[in-house]
């Protein structure tokens, strides 16, 4: 994933470092422009396609 920098909102920025415990993701980032440091935490499931409900389909 990529993350704009919360302090001089310049982006996409790619992260430094990665970790996932369980349904979470934790990113690193620096901004390459400013300097400034961040990380991000992530639920991995609201990052994944899922099935339409059932009321959404077509009959």
């Amino acid at each position: 994933m990529t993350d704009n920098c919360p302090e001089c909102c310049t982006g996409p920025n790619d992260p430094v470092a990665s970790r996932t415990y369980g349904q979470q993701r934790t990113d690193t980032y620096r901004c390459p422009h400013c300097g400034h440091g961040w990380t991000t935490r992530r639920d991995k499931a609201a990052y994944t396609p899922t099935a339409a409900p059932a009321h959404q389909t077509a009959a």
